[in-house]
Parts: structure tokens; C-alpha cells; sequence
């Protein structure tokens, strides 16, 4: 995903095998970030790591290189949730927002607030057609 302009500083390490030896246990590529990571997913060979700061780190999980770096929430990011086919994430954050990104230009396709307190919980319907969220503050929008 070319659109970022700005990157975070990665460390890494790369290591190809085949199959998975007993000394490196599930781990074949290790990637060393300089921020907390609040938050991990994995879908279709990409990496999607929510980071303190609010940005969201895609990296492709073949090469270890940062593809893409999503920004717009204003503090940490606390989950995520893919579309059935990939093009669209919907993050939630400790500044009471979510958002829905398209993946394909890495833009906010939409940020939806009203949420009082922080939002624990966030789904995507397999259609595209409903986003829910949930906080302490009682509704589900």
C-alpha cells in the first residue's frame, strides 16, 4: 500500500524456512517496533498492529516490511475488526471514536463518535451494511 508518507521506525529481523523447526517455535519473522502495540490482527499475509499513539502499522507478513501506516485517531487504538474480504477495517480507539478505513487507499472512509466513554467493543456485518460498537457508557450504537 503505497499512500503512506510517513513511517515508523522498524527493527526486524528476517528469517525464511521452511516449515517450522523446534528452535524457532511458531515465529519465523520477528519485527521490533518502537511504540506500544495495543492491538494485533492478521488477514491475508498483512499484519494490522494499533499502536499508543493511534496510528495503525500494516505490515506485509511475508517480507516483514512496513506496507502501510494508517493515521487519524488521536490516542491508542483498541481492536480491530476486517471485512469478510479485506478491503475494509473498522478500528476502535481510546478517544471514544471509530473509524472505517478503506485498505485499498488507506483514507477514513467514515469516523463515527458519540460514544461517552471508552469504546470496548466494535463488528463489522458480513454484507458492509452495519457497523456495531459498544462502551461502558450503556448504548450500542
Amino acid at each position: 500500500m503505497p499512500f503512506s508518507h510517513r513511517e515508523l521506525r522498524v527493527r526486524m529481523a528476517l528469517t525464511v524456512v521452511k516449515g517450522f523447526p523446534a528452535e524457532l517455535g511458531m515465529c519465523s519473522c520477528t519485527v521490533t517496533l518502537n511504540s506500544y502495540t495495543n492491538a494485533l490482527s492478521y488477514h491475508d499475509n498483512s499484519v494490522v498492529l494499533g499502536s499508543k499513539s493511534g496510528d495503525i502499522i500494516i505490515i506485509n507478513a511475508i517480507t516483514g516490511s512496513q506496507a502501510a501506516l494508517l493515521s487519524g485517531h488521536t490516542q491508542g487504538i483498541a481492536y480491530f475488526a476486517f471485512s469478510s474480504d479485506g478491503t475494509s477495517l473498522v478500528s476502535r480507539s481510546y478517544d471514544k471514536t471509530v473509524k472505517l478505513w478503506d485498505l485499498q487507499t488507506g483514507g477514513v472512509i467514515k469516523t463515527f463518535s458519540g460514544h461517552t466513554q471508552i469504546v470496548f467493543y466494535v463488528s463489522i456485518s458480513a454484507e458492509y451494511t452495519m457497523i456495531a460498537s459498544g462502551s461502558n457508557d450503556n448504548p450500542i450504537c
